[in-house]
């Protein structure tokens, strides 16, 4: 539901870290990825981390210091130091005690190879940070960091489109 459904030779790519348009970028395994790298890339690699700890990672509105250490968390914020970082920057310009984390994992087929992207919904300043009525929390309070629905109205990070690379402007000679 909600996911881009891939094949299973694309997934191999993916965990080989092939991309479809021929770029290789490094994979990490969790645990390893958690310890920190030295050389981390700063746009384009892969975290492989078994289905089961991502599928008990932590679901709904949390302590900030619990999300610390939550493993979804960890790789979608680019690995504990920066996590924790985004984590009190968070916190302290939203004066808030909570945000929100989703993830499907308890609710897709695992043996279906999909693709998802991390989101931002909305945030209007925390007005309901505090508030005991679940009913008044979502995506114009502290929704969060999610990456567990459809993302139409709430995308702030990329548009994705089939195109021919070769019409891209990146290709284009312009001395002509």
């Amino acid at each position: 539901q909600y996911a881009g459904k891939i094949t299973q030779q694309e997934a191999r790519d993916v965990l080989e870290g092939k991309l479809p348009d021929g770029t290789e970028v490094p994979v990490y395994p969790y645990e390893e990825f958690k310890q920190g790298i030295s050389d981390l890339p700063p746009i384009r690699y892969g975290v492989i981390i078994d289905y089961e700890l991502a599928r008990q990672s932590l679901r709904g509105y949390e302590e900030f210091e619990i999300l610390k250490d939550d493993p979804n968390m960890i790789v979608r914020a680019g690995g504990v130091e920066a996590n924790n970082a985004y984590l009190d920057k968070y916190r302290d310009r939203n004066n808030t005690k909570l945000m929100g984390h989703w993830h499907p994992y308890n609710r897709i087929d695992k043996n279906q190879p999909q693709t998802r992207m991390p989101f931002l919904a909305g945030n209007l300043g925390m007005e309901f940070s505090q508030g005991d009525d679940p009913e008044e929390w979502g995506y114009d309070s502290e929704y969060g960091l999610g990456g567990d629905a459809c993302i139409h109205n709430m995308a702030r990070y990329i548009a994705v489109a089939p195109r021919d690379v070769s019409t891209s402007l990146r290709n284009l000679n312009f001395d002509d």
